[in-house]
């Protein structure tokens, strides 16, 4: 899991919340599910308010494939090396906020083969099926472009690893009913979201 690599979309940080709360659950433990987290990838973009999209030289979120120039993604990327060397490697849940007017939901890149595409597809169903708050969940692919696929976490994460990945955003303040989205809802979200993984 991936939060805060556009360092004001506080709402994932919500949601790891609920999806922490859920693996430390006496269902969650027994999942066998091995978790590796980072909680926050911009960390000095969140000290400093900044909004963090498009970090010169690079975005975060598009600093995975070749060499990454932001220490943070680098460190990360040897981390995670690690961790799949001693475990499977199945899932990549990115986790963001969308512009503020848009409703939470989830997106992806093409997957590399009809599997994972399936895998993307029954996850988000789950995920549909296990919520309490409104999340407009789709398995579609939004990002097209061949070179920002090859460069975005969720692309360069299933080239190499051949892991799902999948990014969840999390909207700021209104559901798609136009309920108010806040700490709690975010949360009971993220604890569905791991329910369903």
């Amino acid at each position: 899991d991936r939060r805060r690599q556009h360092a004001g979309e506080a709402p994932g940080s919500w949601a790891l919340q609920g999806l922490l709360s859920f693996f430390l659950s006496a269902e969650g433990r027994a999942s066998g599910i091995a978790l590796n987290i980072v909680p926050m990838m911009d960390v000095d973009g969140v000290f400093r308010g900044d909004y963090g999209k498009t970090v010169a030289p690079d975005d975060f979120w598009e600093d995975w494939g070749g060499t990454s120039v932001h220490p943070e993604v680098a460190a990360t990327r040897v981390a995670i090396s690690g961790w799949a060397a001693r475990a499977p490697y199945d899932l990549l849940l990115d986790l963001h906020a969308p512009t503020p007017s848009a409703e939470t939901h989830a997106y992806g890149v093409p997957a590399p083969t009809p599997e994972l595409e399936s895998d993307r597809s029954r996850l988000m169903a789950l995920i549909k099926a296990a919520q309490d708050c409104p999340f407009s969940a789709t398995a579609g692919s939004t990002v097209r472009d061949p070179d920002l696929i090859a460069r975005c976490t969720q692309g360069a994460q299933m080239a190499e690893y051949a892991a799902l990945a999948l990014c969840l955003e999390f909207a700021y303040h209104r559901a798609a009913a136009g309920s108010l989205v806040g700490p709690d809802s975010l949360a009971r979200l993220g604890y569905a979201v791991g329910a369903a993984a």
